[in-house]
C-alpha cells in the first residue's frame, strides 16, 4: 500500500501530524544502521553530528557489523522520526521484542523489517516522510 494511505488513514500517524511542533524540535538527522548482513534496522535521530552519535551507539552495544546505511539531515528531526516509527509500526514491521545478548538492552529503535524491504525502500520512506513533515511544518 502507498505511504500516503497510512498518513491519511491511520489514527497514530494522524495524531502525530496533528500535534504541534515542541519548543525542542530542532534540526539534526535522521539516521540507519544496519546490523550486519541481517534485516534488523536501527532508525534514530541526533542533534549531535552523526559520526558522534554512530560511535556512542556502539560503544553501548558491542554487538558486530553495526553498519551506517542513511545519514539524512533534516529541519525536524524528532517528529520525522516518530512519524518514520509510527508508519513503520503501521506497516506491520516488528521492534526488537526482546533484550540484546550483546548489552542487555532493549533497543527500541530496532526494527526487523521483511527481505523484500530494503535499503532503497527506507531511504525512499525517510525521504518522503521528511518531505511531508518540512512541507507541513
Amino acid at each position: 500500500m502507498p505511504s500516503f494511505y497510512y498518513l491519511l488513514f491511520c489514527p497514530s500517524v494522524r495524531r502525530i501530524l496533528a500535534a504541534p511542533l515542541t519548543r525542542h524540535e530542532n534540526s539534526g538527522s535522521i539516521y540507519t544502521l544496519r546490523l550486519g548482513y541481517s534485516y534488523t534496522f536501527k532508525i534514530g535521530q541526533t542533534k549531535r553530528p552523526f559520526c558522534t552519535r554512530f560511535a556512542e551507539h556502539c560503544r553501548r552495544c558491542p554487538s558486530n557489523g553495526y553498519s551506517a546505511e542513511r545519514n539524512l539531515k533534516c529541519r525536524y528531526a524528532k517528529k520525522t522520526e516518530q512519524l518514520v516509527h509510527a508508519l513503520l509500526r503501521e506497516m506491520g514491521m516488528q521492534r526488537t521484542p526482546t533484550p540484546c545478548n550483546d548489552c542487555g538492552t532493549r533497543h527500541r529503535e530496532f526494527f526487523h523489517l521483511p527481505p523484500g524491504f530494503d535499503d532503497d525502500c527506507i531511504d525512499d520512506l525517510l525521504v518522503f516522510v521528511k518531505s511531508v513533515v518540512e512541507y507541513l511544518y
